[in-house]
């Protein structure tokens, strides 16, 4: 099984979003939060609740042939709505959903990243190279806040004079020739 590609989320995408989300608390959150919370939590989690996020939020879907199989967004400040179906735990899907929230936040200038853990997921989020900063408790549900240092898009050193080289593409148009030349 090949990994899925990583895209940006759609509005088509939403029913497909719920559903993966649904499936994550009912089979993997449930188990650290009970069926009352999760049953709060999944309220939130209708088609029309992941439209109001997709307007909210850069949003990015894991998708395997025409199936999403994981969704993760990010706020402008934290990464939000991070979740991978079940059936693909365990096979690098979550790192490569975060990495794209991560390098979307380093190109934005941010110099570090949140995120809300849920109780299940901190595991995941520490060998990513998260720490914990503290526990959130609104009501019932536990969850930890979590930071990373990120490495700045702009904090590549600049090419230098001997780096540089110019490439032009010479011949008449459609005539089947082209040939290059290069000069530094």
């Amino acid at each position: 099984m090949s990994l899925p590609t990583i895209r940006l989320a759609s509005f088509g995408d939403a029913q497909a979003i719920s559903a993966v989300v649904l499936r994550c608390l009912h089979e993997v959150n449930v188990k650290d939060y009970g069926s009352t919370l999760t049953a709060q939590q999944a309220e939130t989690w209708t088609t029309e609740g992941v439209l109001g996020r997709l307007r909210e939020r850069i949003m990015f879907a894991a998708v395997s042939g025409e199936e999403v199989v994981g969704v993760a967004g990010f706020d402008g400040k934290q990464a939000r709505t991070v979740f991978v179906r079940p059936d693909w735990h365990g096979k690098g899907l979550g790192s490569l959903l975060m990495r794209a929230i991560e390098d979307l936040a380093a190109e934005m200038g941010r110099s570090e990243l949140f995120l809300l853990s849920s109780i299940a997921a901190q595991g995941f989020y520490a060998r990513l190279g998260y720490e914990p900063v503290q526990d959130v408790l609104p009501g019932e549900e536990r969850t930890i806040l979590m930071r990373k240092q990120l490495v700045l898009a702009g904090a590549i050193s600049p090419p230098t004079r001997d780096d540089l080289a110019v490439f032009a593409m010479c011949g008449i148009a459609f005539a089947g020739k082209s040939t290059v030349a290069s000069s530094c």
